[in-house]
């Protein structure tokens, strides 16, 4: 795995702990941590726009089809 792999997963990592503990409510100091987390590298908002976008995307499916999944 080259260091860029490794950083990518890391971040994606992150933004997944961050999506987790954004669903769950965050308080301001919480949200002002996000902010700064996803302001401090472009890389960060890249991942938690498509991790948001794949989480979207998921609850819009009928129950259903997802525990077909299952």
């Amino acid at each position: 795995m080259t260091q860029t792999t490794s950083t990518a997963d890391e971040i994606d990592f992150q933004a997944a702990q961050w999506l987790l503990r954004h669903d769950a409510g965050l308080a301001a100091p919480e949200l002002a941590a996000l902010h700064a987390w996803l302001a401090a590298d472009a890389r960060h908002q890249h991942a938690w726009d498509a991790l948001a976008r794949t989480d979207a995307l998921l609850a819009s499916l009928p129950a259903q089809r997802v525990a077909a999944f299952s």
